[in-house]
C-alpha cells in the first residue's frame, strides 16, 4: 500500500460484498481512499479495469483521481516481482486511458452512444453535443419565440408577467433568468411535468393561513424561525460577553430569551396570528445596554435590527392570504411559459439534430428503464464495482441511474459529505446520501472522521457551526495536525476598516519576518477584494 491509512480508511479500502456509504468528512483524505480502493480493486482483487465505474461530478476531478490511479499502478508495476504480475499490470495501465473514471454526464454519453436505438434517437444526435454558449444561445431563442406568441396571443398575461419581472418592457432578462430556474429545477427531477403542475397547484387561492401549501407554509415559517433560532444564539453570546458587567442586568437577557422561546412555539404549533401577537411583545422589549463592552452591543444591536426586520414583515394573515391569491394567475401563466420554452427547446435541438448536456441523463435513463430494463441488466453483468464520488450533490434522475446501474449487484460504492452539499440550486439532493441505508439497509456506513489538512482549532470551530445542522450525519470530527494557534474573529462597520486591520496584520506579521508570498487573504467573491487591492498597491 502506497501510504499509511487509519482505521476508517482501510476500512473503506477493504469491505466488499456489500454496499458502502462513506461520510468522509472535510480533510478527511477522501480522494487517496478511493484511489487506494481502485488499486486494491485493480491490482490485488484481479479486476480489469474495464469492469469497473468511477463517477464524480467534474472532469477536473475525475482527470485527479485517473492521473494519481495511474501513479499507483505505477508504483505497483516498478515493485512486481513476476513477470505475470508485470503483465497483468502493464494491461491494466493500458486500459487505463479508456476506462471509466469519468463525470456523471459523461458515462451517461457512452450509454446513448451505444444504446440510443432502445429509445429510438437519431444516432446523428449523440454526435453533437451543444457547448454551453450554443445551448443557451438556443434557450433564449425558444424564450424569445414563445414570449412573442404570448404577447400576440394573451397581451394582459404577458403584460403581468412583463410589469412584475421587467424594469423596462425591452428588458426581459429577469423573466428570463425566472424561466432557466425553474426549468432547471424541473428537469432535474423525475417527473418534470408533475413537477410543473405541482408548482401551478402550490398557488391556488385558499381562504385562510393554514390552507397555504404544506411546502410553501413549512419554507415560509423555516425563515422566520431561522433569525429567531439565530437570535437565541446571539442572546445566549451576550450572557457569557456580559458575565462581569455591573450595568447589565441579567434578567432583561433571560426574558428576552424566553420571548424568543414563545415564539419560536407558536411558529413550531402552526399558530401564526399568535406568533405576531408574541412578536409585538419582543419587538418592545429592551435588554440592557453595555457601550463599553463592544462585542456586547455589537450582539445587542444584531438583536434590535432582527427584531424590527421580524416585525415589519409580520403581516396580518389577511395579507398575506390577498398576497398569495393575487400571486396565483401569475405563477400560473409564468410556469407556463417556462413549460412552453423548455418544449420550444427541445424542438430547436431537434430540428438541428443535437443535444446538450441535460439530455445525457435524460436519455440515459429512458434507455436504462425500456424494455423491462434490459439494458441496465446487461450493464450489470458488466460491472465489478461501481464508485461514485461528491454524493451529497448527486439529484434524484443521477441516483436513479446509479441504482439502475447497481441492481442488487451490492457493489456500490458512495462517498460524499452530507456536511458540504451547496449546489441545491442545481437540483442536488442531500437528503439522497441521509436516505441511502433506507433503500439498501444492508449497507455498510463508514464515517472518515480525522480531518489531516486544518488544525485543531479550525476543525472544532467548524465542528460547532456546522454541529446546529438538524439533517447531517452524527460524526465527530478530529484534528490529526494538533493545535496551531487561536482563531480570532473580528467584526466591523464597513468594508474600510475591515481593510484596514487586514493591511495591518500584514505589516505585522511582515515585521516579524514572515514571507509576504506565506501570506493569503481569502474572499467569497471575486469582487469583494477591489478596495484592499487598491489600497495595497
Amino acid at each position: 500500500m502506497g501510504k499509511r491509512f487509519d482505521k476508517q480508511q482501510l476500512e473503506a479500502i477493504e469491505t466488499l460484498g456489500t454496499n458502502v456509504l462513506v461520510s468522509a468528512s472535510a480533510g478527511a483524505g477522501k480522494t487517496g481512499v478511493l484511489v487506494e480502493r481502485l488499486t486494491k480493486r485493480t491490482v490485488r482483487d484481479k479486476v480489469s479495469i474495464s469492469r469497473i465505474v468511477a463517477m464524480t461530478f467534474t472532469q477536473a476531478a475525475a482527470e485527479e483521481m485517473k492521473k494519481r490511479l495511474a501513479g499507483r499502478l505505477n508504483e505497483e508495476y516498478a515493485t512486481a516481482k513476476t513477470e505475470q504480475e508485470r503483465l497483468f499490470l502493464s494491461g491494466q495501465l493500458a486500459g487505463l486511458s479508456s476506462a471509466d473514471i469519468t463525470t456523471i454526464d459523461s458515462y451517461c454519453l457512452k450509454i446513448i452512444r451505444k444504446y440510443y436505438s432502445t429509445i429510438g434517437l437519431d444516432p446523428k444526435t449523440t454526435e453533437t453535443i451543444l457547448d454551453e454558449g450554443t445551448s443557451s444561445l438556443y434557450r433564449r431563442q425558444a424564450f424569445d419565440l414563445v414570449l412573442a406568441h404570448l404577447i400576440e396571443t394573451e397581451p394582459q398575461d404577458a403584460r403581468l408577467l412583463l410589469d412584475f419581472f421587467s424594469p423596462r418592457p425591452e428588458n426581459t432578462d429577469i423573466l428570463y433568468d425566472a424561466v432557466c430556474a425553474i426549468n432547471r429545477t424541473a428537469q432535474a427531477g423525475m417527473n418534470p411535468e408533475a413537477w410543473y403542475e405541482d408548482a401551478v397547484s402550490m398557488y391556488a387561492p385558499v381562504r385562510s393561513f393554514q390552507d397555504l401549501h404544506p411546502s410553501l407554509r413549512s419554507a415560509f415559517l423555516a425563515s422566520i424561525t431561522c433569525q429567531l433560532e439565530n437570535m437565541q444564539v446571539q442572546i445566549e453570546r451576550m450572557k457569557e460577553l456580559s458575565v462581569q458587567e455591573e450595568k447589565v442586568k441579567p434578567e432583561t437577557l433571560e426574558e428576552e430569551g424566553n420571548m424568543i422561546t414563545n415564539c419560536l412555539n407558536h411558529l413550531r404549533d402552526g399558530r401564526y396570528e399568535s406568533y405576531r401577537s408574541s412578536l409585538t411583545s419582543l419587538a418592545m422589549h429592551r435588554t440592557s445596554p453595555c457601550t463599553a463592552n463592544g462585542p456586547y452591543s455589537s450582539l445587542r444591536k444584531k438583536v434590535e435590527e432582527t427584531k424590527k426586520a421580524l416585525l415589519e414583515t409580520a403581516y396580518p394573515q389577511e395579507i398575506l392570504i390577498s398576497d398569495h391569491n393575487d400571486l396565483s394567475h401569475l405563477v400560473s401563466v409564468l410556469v407556463n411559459i417556462a413549460r412552453a420554452a423548455w418544449d420550444t427547446f427541445c424542438t430547436i435541438k431537434k430540428e438541428n439534430t443535437c443535444m446538450d448536456f441535460t439530455d445525457m441523463e435524460r436519455f440515459a435513463y429512458e434507455i436504462l428503464q425500456k424494455n423491462n430494463g434490459s439494458v441496465a441488466s446487461i450493464l450489470q453483468d458488466s460491472l465489478d464495482e461501481i464508485l461514485v464520488d461528491e454524493f451529497q450533490d448527486i439529484n434524484r434522475i443521477q441516483y436513479e441511474i446509479v441504482k439502475m446501474l447497481a441492481g442488487d449487484t451490492g457493489n456500490l460504492f458512495i462517498v460524499g459529505d452530507d456536511d458540504q452539499s451547496i449546489y441545491r440550486f442545481r437540483g442536488a439532493k442531500p437528503e439522497i446520501m441521509l436516505g441511502f441505508q433506507k433503500d439498501y439497509p444492508q449497507a455498510e456506513k463508514i464515517i472518515l472522521g480525522i480531518n489531516y489538512r486544518c488544525s485543531k482549532e479550525i476543525v472544532d470551530s467548524a465542528e460547532r457551526l456546522i454541529g446546529h445542522n438538524k439533517k447531517r450525519y452524527e460524526k465527530h470530527m478530529q484534528a490529526a495536525r494538533g493545535e496551531k494557534g487561536p482563531l480570532v474573529y473580528r467584526q466591523f462597520d464597513n468594508v474600510g476598516e475591515e481593510c484596514k486591520d487586514i493591511i495591518e496584520g500584514i505589516l505585522f506579521y511582515q515585521k516579524k519576518g514572515i514571507p509576504l508570498e506565506q501570506m493569503a487573504v481569502i474572499f467569497r467573491t471575486n469582487s469583494q477584494p477591489r478596495l484592499l487591492v487598491g489600497r495595497l498597491m
